[in-house]
């Protein structure tokens, strides 16, 4: 059926579109490719996902529903998206602009440079580890970093709530930026 879609003259989203109710019923639960989720509805029960999604513009979806890895970038801009469903697992980076998340959920590890500033984020869930930068500028709701154990490259909290005190536990293997002091690993 998706080889059929293929080859008709249509466009990537009407692909998408078409292709998700149809791969959700299946036990094939991957996509290999970037998906632009504008215009889809819902992800259904599809739980993996070996490239990227781009949420931008998208009035429709709320969730990621089932959704537990995507092995690319995930990139939220004014999006209606509010919860990540049971996503764990997030190979490369993470990106919002004008997001209605107020949680991370179950997302335990991001792979690569995680930009989130300026966010309406008030927890961040079951985050543990970023394997890359994590910025949370101007993140005022943010109260505390919850379960969050390591960022292998910069922290910056300025603009926010959180304090030097609250990172104590936090291994960060470069720059930590808060409103109280900006420490640098020499």
């Amino acid at each position: 059926m998706i080889k059929q879609l293929l080859k008709e003259d249509i466009n990537f989203i009407k692909i998408c579109q078409r292709a998700i109710p149809i791969i959700s019923r299946m036990d094939i639960l991957s996509i290999s490719d970037i998906i632009n989720a504008s215009g889809l509805k819902s992800f259904g029960n599809l739980e993996y996902v070996g490239g990227s999604i781009f949420l931008y513009y998208n009035d429709e979806i709320e969730t990621l529903n089932k959704i537990k890895y995507i092995g690319g970038d995930l990139s939220i801009y004014y999006s209606d998206l509010i919860d990540l469903g049971d996503l764990e697992h997030i190979e490369r980076g993470m990106d919002t602009m004008v997001c209605l998340l107020k949680s991370l959920g179950k997302l335990k590890y991001i792979g690569g440079q995680t930009d989130l500033e300026f966010s309406d984020l008030e927890n961040l869930g079951n985050l543990e580890e970023v394997n890359g930068s994590l910025n949370l500028t101007g993140s005022w709701k943010l109260k505390n970093l919850g379960k969050l154990k390591s960022v292998r490259g910069n922290l910056r909290l300025d603009s926010t709530l959180i304090t030097l005190k609250q990172t104590k536990n936090i291994k960060v293997g470069g720059d930590l930026v808060t409103n109280d002091q900006i420490q640098t690993e020499d």
